[in-house]
């Protein structure tokens, strides 16, 4: 949805490929709606030597044209390992690439926050009084 910021100026989505040296995709993914989102002749816009970096599903890119033209980007970083072709981006580009097994809600303080929160909740459930109780 639009949302008018200060100083930031809304383009269309051809203008800011063709524009940008850095495409940066953080977006809800569903598979009935958003697949390739981001489909070749998008991807044609960007830039040569653009980089191109995503912490969503993989399949909002169309992964496919990615593999075939890796080379027209600068640097490719992805957060989602666990796909066939993110697997197969791997065996084609060898350099400038990164990529997470997505496993940003599996940080330190995460670990940390969930085993505290659980021992609360034992703790006060032998108290007799259940932190999160469900009638």
């Amino acid at each position: 949805t639009r949302k008018y910021v200060s100083g930031v100026e809304l383009v269309p989505l051809n203008k800011l490929l063709s524009q940008s040296d850095i495409i940066y995709i953080s977006l809800s993914y569903d598979k009935h709606t958003m697949r390739h989102f981001l489909n070749a002749n998008h991807l044609r816009l960007i830039k040569n030597n653009a980089l191109l970096v995503s912490v969503s599903h993989p399949d909002l890119i169309d992964m496919e044209y990615v593999i075939k033209n890796d080379k027209r980007f600068g640097g490719i970083g992805l957060d989602y390992l666990v796909t066939k072709d993110v697997k197969r981006l791997l065996n084609v580009r060898k350099s400038n690439i990164i990529i997470t097994p997505h496993l940003g809600s599996q940080s330190i303080e995460a670990y940390s926050n969930l085993t505290e929160t659980i021992i609360e909740a034992a703790i006060s459930y032998t108290e007799g009084k259940p932190l999160y109780l469900v009638n």
